[in-house]
């Protein structure tokens, strides 16, 4: 069932954040690791641009598309509420990009929530998504929703996020 593959992706990284890590690892600069302070405004940096990238990008583009898809890891993937089955990232963004090309979406997010642990991070946070026709100024959603957003932190130190629910 798809519901257990999901838990199983996310339960290590749920315990991880409740029991914490040891983030100085004898690879750390001299300088030392970068202060939590400074992870939260990273995490916190990279889950805005989603938002701004959303309510801004003219998705039509290709290059504001691929700005966008950059925004997510490589293998990031949605729990939909249905629990349907997962489907691979370039999917799910090209299906999102096909609404997005004739909606002008504003989305409001709130955080509720959010921590950082080494290289994964979570934000829980609720949000209005509203979406009006780009022809006709027609509102076509305007509804709320609540999410969790799991980042991680790729090689380069980028953070991206990994998991939608």
């Amino acid at each position: 069932m798809q519901t257990t593959y999901m838990l199983k992706k996310i339960l290590p990284f749920l315990c991880l954040t409740m029991i914490g890590c040891d983030i100085q690892k004898s690879d750390v600069p001299a300088t030392g690791p970068k202060s939590v302070t400074s992870e939260n405004d990273s995490v916190l940096a990279a889950f805005q641009a989603i938002f701004t990238a959303i309510n801004n990008a003219n998705m039509s583009d290709s290059v504001s598309f691929n700005k966008y898809k950059a925004l997510f890891n490589d293998d990031f993937t949605v729990m939909w509420d249905s629990g349907d089955s997962v489907l691979p990232k370039d999917t799910i963004l090209q299906g999102w990009r096909g609404f997005l090309v004739g909606a002008k979406a504003n989305f409001t997010p709130v955080i509720d929530r959010m921590d950082v642990s080494c290289d994964l991070a979570y934000i829980v946070y609720h949000y209005n998504e509203r979406f009006s026709d780009l022809k006709t100024g027609k509102e076509l959603i305007n509804t709320m929703h609540s999410a969790l957003a799991i980042f991680k932190k790729d090689k380069g130190g980028e953070w991206k996020e990994a998991f939608l629910y």
